[in-house]
């Protein structure tokens, strides 16, 4: 009896539908796209209506063969690849292997579980052919900007390198933040806390107002003048005040809020996520039973499903939780426009498959993940939470107030699953005074500060921002970042991205020669084309013409023009005789070479963190020369000052010696392929993630301590025995 053929591109996606479908159905995997556009040439006939051209993958021509066989012998084919504009691009490649005459179906799985399946093979589709041109449309505009403004990069600056229609309108917000934060200027301000007394009650109070206004403080001196104003006159309440704060729990995550909550909590890279993601959504094999755990993870939606909802009411009433469940169930709406609203938001397929009914049976990332997915839905279901204001106001002589103010838990709400919920009554008290109560001063502090510039952006923020922006689609945001660090754009230094000089020499070259390409309005506007092109109301051939008309005339000028690459001046200075350098090309692209050649040698790697050579204090141990220090590829590191005559490198040492019992190295800072900062240990090759800094841990004596920024400050761990302390405790000094 013939077997009815279901495809998929997934191995994995294959063998848990396998185990749910039985033996009426064949379930074979595509192992991934079967066709692609070539590489060796543009791939898009521009004449014919910008036609996309798809090759067979080599690779892949025994698993098609195997389909096409298989779909011979079947009375039905199905397609079932990834529900959304990439699955049905692979979806129409699939059907175009299928022997003709045979009937082929599409099939929409959002979760990998039995009712999911059934339900899909009960009511089958078609091929979505707008969603296929939408995914063309994004194929070919990515084509003629890669493949068109790419080997300018190349002529031009360095060869190996590339431009990208989304990806360089995100290296151009990461340059623009660098920008911000180098012409910043900070400023001083104070703040300035009593610690009053009555009877035994005390109390915190900030300095608030002067003459009913905000105070600033500026200066110590006009700190100093505040204080001597409060100590001399008298300090009494004068008004005590309450308030509750309803908080609402988050709606369940998309793919952009999933990928920027497990960087923040987690730890983990977008492309991480999503590939831990793809993982619980295609299934897990636990117990002899493969299980798909979590809903599809490329989704700008918030929606949930009726049955999910009543699910998670029905586990919060089994689990004793009835306080938190709300009268009526939670529903989020999409605030964004052109959401692909058929997708729901990541959530976990049965809530009832709690984490702890998964302990020691999912590899431990996968389980902080699952974890991380089911508490934020769960929560999304419950009750806000309350929390109370509590606020004392003190007048000091006649017109200076005092602030104290504490946030005490009323009501815990969803937050008993999600953002760590505190105990009912816990904090939030202040003492019990009164109006026209008289305090005493126990002791005042003044606290200098500065203001901070903008924060670099991590992966998180940088995703949020693109997601804010409609800038690319769920299912970008991760190979964009990859991509840039693989290029060597951006380096990043704990969880911080930040530009490297060649991604700043390049995206000013690009945003010069294209400023109407590459900018967020343009790129959020195609993407709207091409959610317009999905929903039937644009035609692809009209949004490419539209998008190659411009460009192409662009493309002329651009490809006309020799002008030279801007180098500051300050970094046009030989680092060897101190005359003035100028570019050349070598075989591996630019370099900055002193125009003194051939007496003098000196030469620059314009693509450097600095752009530029420094000398140091250390001496070539081959010819006493001075080292310089170089950034290269994978970090820096030294090299003799008479480079090409002696040859000698060196690793760059940081000064910090190695924290382990009985290694007498030292540790030298490098950079990953990927462009990530780490530190080495040069005898016993240990690596550290975090910056280690030359300090002595006061529990083992450890020589080194491991440096990291948080919320509430700098914190110093002891790589040897975990002991956390904060900078203010250091023993040493700091490198």
């Amino acid at each position: 009896m013939a077997k009815k053929l279901l495809i998929v591109e997934s191995p994995t996606k294959a063998k848990t539908i396998t185990k749910i479908l039985g033996k009426d159905f064949s379930v074979l995997s595509t192992f991934g796209h079967i066709k692609d556009m070539p590489v060796s040439s543009l791939g898009v006939d521009v004449q014919d209506n910008f036609k996309p051209v798809f090759i067979l993958n080599r690779n892949k021509m025994k698993h098609v063969t195997k389909i096409k066989e298989a779909a011979k012998k079947a009375d039905s084919v199905y397609i079932a690849t990834d529900p959304d504009r990439e699955g049905e691009a692979i979806a129409q490649h699939i059907s175009e292997e299928i022997p003709s005459g045979k009937i082929v179906k599409r099939l929409l799985f959002y979760e990998i579980t039995p009712k999911a399946i059934t339900e899909a093979i009960d009511k089958p589709g078609d091929i979505d052919q707008q969603k296929v041109d939408s995914q063309n449309a994004r194929r070919v505009l990515d084509r003629l900007v890669g493949y068109k403004i790419s080997p300018l990069l190349w002529r031009r600056i360095k060869n190996g390198l590339s431009a990208g229609r989304v990806q360089t309108v995100a290296l151009r917000l990461i340059c623009e933040r660098e920008d911000e934060r180098r012409k910043f200027v900070s400023e001083e301000y104070w703040d300035i806390t009593f610690v009053l007394s009555k009877d035994k009650s005390k109390v915190t109070a900030s300095l608030w107002k002067k003459g009913g206004r905000r105070i600033k403080i500026e200066n110590e001196k006009t700190a100093k003048k505040l204080i001597e104003e409060v100590k001399s006159g008298k300090i009494t309440v004068l008004d005590l005040s309450s308030q509750e704060k309803r908080i609402k729990p988050k709606p369940p995550y998309t793919t952009s809020t999933l990928q920027q909550d497990a960087v923040t909590k987690l730890g983990y890279s977008a492309s991480r996520t999503m590939r831990i993601a793809q993982g619980l959504f295609e299934g897990v094999d636990i117990e002899d039973e493969t299980k798909g755990l979590i809903t599809y993870m490329r989704t700008d939606s918030v929606r949930v499903s009726p049955d999910a909802v009543s699910r998670a009411r029905d586990y919060l009433s089994e689990k004793g939780h009835k306080d938190v469940i709300p009268e009526k169930p939670k529903s989020y709406s999409d605030s964004k426009k052109n959401v692909q609203s058929a997708h729901e938001a990541v959530r976990p397929t049965d809530v009832f498959i709690t984490p702890e009914s998964l302990k020691g049976k999912l590899e431990k990332d996968a389980f902080n993940l699952y974890e991380l997915i089911w508490k934020r839905f769960l929560a999304s279901q419950c009750k806000d939470a309350v929390e109370k204001i509590s606020v004392i106001t003190f007048s000091a002589g006649e017109d200076i107030e005092l602030r104290a103010s504490k946030t005490g838990t009323v009501f815990e709400g969803y937050k008993i699953f999600y953002d760590g919920g505190k105990e009912e009554g816990k904090d939030g008290k202040l003492p019990a005074l009164k109006k026209g109560d008289e305090m005493k001063i126990i002791s005042e502090k003044a606290e200098q500060h500065f203001t901070q510039p903008p924060a670099r952006f991590t992966e998180a923020s940088l995703i949020k921002k693109l997601d804010e922006n409609g800038i690319g689609r769920p299912s970008t945001y991760a190979p964009i970042i990859s991509i840039l660090s693989e290029r060597g754009y951006v380096s990043k230094a704990n969880k911080s991205l930040s530009p490297t000089r060649l991604g700043e020499i390049v995206l000013k070259y690009l945003v010069t020669s294209f400023p109407d390409i590459f900018n967020e309005n343009f790129t959020s506007l195609m993407e709207k084309k091409l959610d317009e092109i999905e929903q039937g109301k644009s035609k692809r051939e009209e949004v490419l013409l539209q998008f190659y008309k411009p460009f192409g005339e662009r493309m002329e000028i651009v490809g006309k023009e020799k002008k030279e690459i801007e180098i500051p001046e300050e970094e046009k200075i030989c680092p060897l005789c101190g005359k003035k350098m100028t570019i050349k090309s070598g075989r591996f692209g630019s370099f900055l070479g002193c125009s003194d050649y051939p007496k003098c040698k000196g030469k620059k790697d314009i693509f450097s963190e600095n752009g530029e050579e420094s000398e140091t204090q250390t001496q070539c141990v081959k010819c006493g020369a001075k080292m310089l220090s170089v950034s290269g590829r994978y970090g820096r590191y030294l090299k003799c000052s008479k480079y090409p005559e002696c040859d000698y490198t060196a690793p760059f040492y940081i000064g910090v010696e190695c924290p382990y019992e009985g290694c007498l190295g030292k540790i030298a800072e490098k950079r990953s392929q990927k462009g990530k900062v780490y530190w080495s240990c040069d005898k016993c090759k240990k690596l550290f993630w975090t910056k280690p800094v030359k300090d002595i841990c006061p529990d083992c004596g450890s020589v080194a301590l491991l440096e990291k920024k948080t919320k509430k400050g700098i914190m110093l761990t002891c790589p040897v025995c975990g002991k956390v302390k904060s900078a203010e405790e250091k023993t040493g000094e700091t490198e």
